[in-house]
């Protein structure tokens, strides 16, 4: 967060304080309930909106000086940046990013017909092209909760991180994205993806499309002396609208 300071922004304890506050006030569900009414182009634009700013800015306003924004080829260093185990994997230059999230969304159909396979494919393939400096496993994670529920999945990633299975079968994608073998791999990783995932009941409540508001984040990791000093987390926030 050194990077990208904001002005007057908390202290860095307590602004991981505050993006652990925020993601754990998200919920699926909610946004899972409006998307059948939707028509395919809107739900595409949905997850799209979510993978390229909403969700990064919800989680790092007033956190970060770039939340919501891809990394850029005028930021230091370029905008390289290394993800992976030993950082062996580096994501692809700043000035392919949007292309390549538009292309990993381009799988979350609303009509498919194998949708454990689809979500796999983003998920891979967005923290491939690793959009952001922080927060792409946790973007792509709430992105594939959301989508795996309006299909009916519920996807354990407890016990994905308790097996290396998973994870190694991802990094074995990475290497080998976009090449001639990266079909058969991923279908191995989407094999895992089955393993791990269980069949679900759609939530069916009312709620709005994106209804969190500092008001819902918990209170046990969100201290009134915290909002009290730092007021841009009173009323509202971008997933309220």
């Amino acid at each position: 967060m050194r990077e990208f300071p904001v002005a007057e922004g908390p202290p860095t304890e307590i602004a991981l304080h505050f993006l652990h506050a925020r993601y754990s006030a998200l919920n699926a569900d909610r946004i899972t309930t409006q998307l059948p009414a939707l028509s395919p182009e809107r739900f595409h634009e949905v997850f799209l909106s979510l993978a390229s700013s909403r969700l990064h800015e919800y989680l790092f306003q007033g956190l970060l000086s770039n939340a919501g924004q891809f990394r850029k080829s005028t930021d230091q260093g370029g905008g390289r940046v290394y993800f992976g185990p030993s950082q062996r994997f580096q994501g692809v230059p700043p000035e392919e990013i949007a292309q390549g999230v538009m292309r990993a969304c381009g799988h979350l159909s609303k009509e498919s017909q194998a949708p454990l396979l689809s979500v796999t494919k983003f998920y891979q393939q967005f923290v491939f092209v690793h959009p952001y400096y922080d927060a792409n496993g946790r973007i792509a994670r709430f992105i594939m909760d959301t989508y795996l529920n309006f299909h009916e999945f519920s996807f354990s990633w407890g016990a994905m991180h308790s097996s290396t299975e998973w994870l190694k079968k991802l990094n074995d994608c990475h290497k080998r994205y976009p090449g001639p073998k990266y079909e058969d791999y991923i279908i191995r990783l989407a094999s895992i993806s089955r393993n791990l995932s269980s069949r679900s009941t759609r939530w069916l409540s009312d709620h709005s499309l994106f209804p969190v508001s500092a008001a819902n984040l918990p209170t046990s990791r969100s201290p009134s002396f915290v909002l009290g000093r730092y007021k841009k987390e009173k009323g509202t926030v971008p997933f309220s609208h």
